[in-house]
């Protein structure tokens, strides 16, 4: 994947269709598998003990595998996404995750590239007929399957370093003090429940290795009790490998009272959940006019959002925002913002 393209991702655009193609592909894949290693050898068995010809039973049978399978998942997806309560940010969320997941997404290249050579094997060996096709089609990415498991590397194969997995940085200490001449002090309760989870945070390196967000560009953090983001950097550098490539964090329904320069120090960054936050001056706003990248921010639910000419503040502050609040911004907004820019700058000349 270029670089350019995963910095343009926009995991807002046609999300439920992206997702709803990812479980139908994955439905394809399990029933090509069953098909090949289950189906097919079961034809076989009976037929050589019947001495009946097996060729175009085998062939049924694994089209009907993979075709009822692909069918089964497509259904489970639209039940998943119309008929339970997933938000469009669930759906977007899961989206961005499987735009970043280097297995997921070489499964899906070896299974596209297998089911295409062995569809057009299929064609060439018993004509193009739809059974043949498909059964061509499944089996070839079966046997992809099997190519991406046996040449992918695991990760839990790889020995500990100093109690770690190579590759994943030790958490370090979060705002360690100087204990030079200084008394020893209980940290209170707040302080303790405020650090609690970006301690957590740091350690999930170390307890499970494998977890998605080491391959990810995304952080979540809402619903935690944080007012300070001091070690953010720290913490995300023990979970990410590329801490600066980190393009998603969500600190929404936190505690913050304002924003913090911590945030500007994550030059990628492309969507910023601060909504259902305690942030109350609208100047604090201006500091994210130095993430020249930023697309998508949420302020809503915010003492600011309250305040006379809020949107047209934060817009002025960040030409490059597409969305506030999950709101796109249309250029009739931009053009509200230009005149209501021009217009303060000649009141403050006057």
């Amino acid at each position: 994947m270029a670089p350019g393209e995963e910095q343009d991702f926009d995991p807002t655009k046609d999300a439920t269709v992206k997702l709803l193609r990812h479980i139908t592909e994955k439905g394809f894949q399990l029933g090509s598998c069953i098909g090949s290693f289950i189906v097919v050898p079961v034809i076989a068995y009976r037929g050589r003990a019947s001495n009946c010809p097996t060729v175009p039973k085998m062939l049924r049978g694994l089209s009907r595998s993979a075709v009822y399978t692909t069918i089964a998942a497509g259904l489970l997806g639209l039940g998943m996404v119309y008929g339970t309560p997933l938000t469009p940010e669930g759906i977007q969320d899961r989206v961005y995750r499987l735009h970043y997941n280097e297995g997921q997404n070489r499964t899906d290249t070896f299974c596209r590239a297998g089911a295409v050579a062995g569809a057009a094997a299929a064609a060439a060996k018993f004509g193009a007929g739809r059974t043949a096709l498909n059964a061509g089609a499944a089996f070839g990415a079966s046997l992809a399957v099997l190519a991406h498991v046996a040449s992918y590397e695991d990760l839990s194969e790889l020995k500990p370093v100093n109690g770690f997995v190579k590759g994943c940085a030790a958490p370090p200490q979060l705002n360690k003090p100087s204990t030079a001449n200084a008394p020893v002090t209980k940290p209170t309760a707040n302080a303790e429940a405020s650090a609690k989870p970006m301690q957590q945070l740091q350690t999930a390196a170390a307890v499970t290795p494998l977890q998605f967000e080491l391959n990810s560009r995304a952080i979540k953090l809402a619903n935690n009790p944080l007012k300070s983001l001091a070690g953010l950097q720290e913490a995300a550098a023990a979970v990410l490998d590329e801490p600066a490539e980190l393009r998603w964090l969500d600190l929404s329904q936190c505690k913050l009272t304002n924003i913090q320069d911590e945030l500007t120090r994550f030059p990628k960054l492309q969507m910023l959940y601060l909504h259902a936050n305690q942030i109350t001056k609208l100047s604090d706003v201006k500091k994210l006019g130095k993430l020249s990248g930023l697309q998508k921010l949420t302020l809503h639910g915010n003492p600011i959002a309250e305040l006379p000419h809020y949107k047209l503040q934060v817009l002025s502050c960040m030409p490059t925002l597409r969305e506030l609040d999950f709101v796109a911004v249309s250029k009739l907004d931009r053009d509200t913002v230009s005149v209501w820019t021009k217009a303060q700058r000649g009141g403050r000349k006057a």
